[in-house]
């Protein structure tokens, strides 16, 4: 739903509905909007198949090569310059390793094209968020949906609270109800018990 804010202009809606505004406006084709991924795991892969279903094309990069069948892959670090240029709605969905850590930052996010349209559904130390905001401020990037911060919460005086063309969320993204939580944790325990495979196992070495 938050890919959409930018494509359907809906913060141009909200602001029209505070000013008593009823003005249509053109509809962007869908076809029209690369939309980008970074990190191709669970939530990334979710990422694009809902977005392939409502007619977005979409895809996405990862640190090693991947082959995902109807999913245009990228790895490496030309590869990621291929992606980013090519994204109008960038969407991170990588875990935070050494190598993922200031990866956004005003070089790499200058790459996409202008008008582009963030999305954080990462780590937050993924971003240098003093070079998002300048890119905003300067227009070359239309908006950000940030559902993790380097700080969170942030402190009262952090500039995201208050940016017009930011809209935070206070890292809900992949939030699971407590219910939900409580039956993996029974399911791997019933699994360790039975010396079956655990379910959602952490590679250490890779850190994530």
């Amino acid at each position: 739903g938050t890919a959409l804010r930018h494509p359907r202009e809906l913060d141009l809606f909200a602001r029209q509905q505070q000013a008593g505004d009823w003005l249509r406006r053109p509809v962007r084709a869908s076809a029209d909007c690369r939309v980008g991924i970074l990190g191709l795991g669970e939530v990334g892969r979710f990422v694009a198949g809902a977005m392939q279903a409502v007619g977005y094309p979409v895809a996405g990069w990862s640190r090693s090569a991947k082959n995902i069948p109807g999913l245009s892959t990228h790895s490496g670090a030309q590869g990621l310059q291929q992606l980013l240029s090519g994204s109008d709605i960038l969407v991170c969905a990588l875990p935070l390793t050494p190598e993922t850590r200031d990866l956004l930052n005003r070089r790499t996010l200058s790459l996409l094209p202008r008008g582009a349209y963030f999305i954080n559904v990462g780590r937050g130390e993924q971003v240098v968020e003093d070079d998002l905001l300048a890119l905003l401020d300067e227009g070359h990037l239309a908006g950000a949906a940030l559902d993790v911060l380097r700080e969170e919460p942030p402190l009262p005086g952090n500039k995201v609270w208050v940016h017009p063309k930011a809209f935070v969320t206070p890292h809900i993204a992949a939030q699971a109800s407590a219910d939900t939580v409580a039956r993996q944790c029974l399911e791997n325990l019933r699994r360790l018990r039975a010396g079956e495979p655990l379910l959602n196992l952490v590679d250490v070495a890779r850190g994530y």
